[in-house]
């Protein structure tokens, strides 16, 4: 399934303002040698993550290594959050989601950057060619266990996805066979059971390519990375304040994810500017949910006037 996947990457973004943790001493210089350090740890049971693909069809395990790169910024993290846009949010990622690097060059980037409160923001890039994100939440788990030295970091994760999915030897590579690895409902997945995997997303990208050559088709695209555990990672200056997953501009693309207190849901809409238009005025919408709220500093507690 990995080979249908599109060459690019999947990103996420956690940001933290470090006051007020039990490490908010730390220098820029010990918070980044610690990343490093335990990213490092980290990559020798992930190893895959450190090779590089080849021919579309294995991981070469070669230690070529990931890449980890600092950045600053001259504004403080709670401003940033008053009003994060979309846009300002992919600054926060060392490479482009759409880049063809990740077909053949470096599986892992991570950047981590600084802003002048003393806030940080660690970005994660992983190639959606071997990396989902239930798998972006094992190897983001093992490296914040072993950035505080947890006993969770003996955790090993399973490399045998090839025993159940073998690598075929050819792969027709028609950007709509791609696009049809959305659609896996209940009869594909009871084909993928089967042992015929190949032959079921092969048919299902046909039909997905048929339809979406058709005419007068508004075609919508939602994404849900609810449930999944952003919000639980520690590396030792407590959890994230806020976790998002940059993505491009494309339109007709509705991404979720929870709140940080997880009684709520994020909806990151990308639509067409006439679209967006009616999308903001609609009154049912507007009943439930705030536009643009901005995201809170949770160790500064609001102050509300009469």
């Amino acid at each position: 399934m990995d080979q249908f996947s599109p060459a690019a990457y999947g990103s996420m973004v956690l940001f933290y303002f470090l006051n007020g943790s039990a490490n908010q001493h730390l220098t820029v210089a010990e918070i980044s040698q610690r990343l490093k350090t335990s990213l490092s740890k980290t990559l020798t049971r992930f190893y895959p993550l450190a090779g590089r693909i080849k021919d579309n069809t294995i991981i070469e395990c070669n230690d070529d290594g990931a890449v980890f790169v600092e950045a600053r910024v001259d504004f403080s993290l709670e401003k940033f959050l008053e009003k994060p846009e979309a846009r300002a949010t992919r600054k926060f990622i060392p490479v482009e989601t759409e880049s063809s690097e990740a077909y053949t060059g470096t599986l892992l980037l991570v950047q981590a950057t600084y802003f002048a409160c003393g806030g940080l923001a660690l970005g994660v890039c992983t190639s959606h060619k071997i990396v989902d994100a239930s798998s972006v939440c094992t190897f983001m788990k093992g490296w914040a266990a072993t950035a505080i030295g947890s006993g969770q970091e003996a955790e090993l994760p399973l490399f045998n996805a090839a025993a159940t999915f073998p690598p075929q030897n050819y792969l027709p590579l028609k950007d709509q066979m791609r696009k049809g690895m959305q659609d896996f409902n209940e009869n594909y997945v009871k084909k993928l059971q089967t042992g015929n995997a190949f032959m079921a997303i092969c048919e299902s990208s046909k039909e997905i390519g048929s339809l979406l050559q058709g005419e007068n088709i508004d075609f919508y695209i939602t994404t849900s990375l609810c449930r999944y555990p952003f919000y639980g990672f520690d590396f030792g200056w407590g959890k994230p304040d806020w976790a998002i997953s940059p993505r491009d501009a494309y339109k007709n693309i509705i991404a979720l994810m929870d709140t940080r207190d997880g009684d709520g849901i994020e909806a990151w809409v990308t639509l067409a500017a006439e679209d967006m238009q009616f999308f903001e005025q609609d009154q049912e919408l507007l009943s439930f949910a705030s536009l643009n709220p901005g995201i809170s500093n949770p160790l500064k507690p609001k102050i509300t006037y009469a």
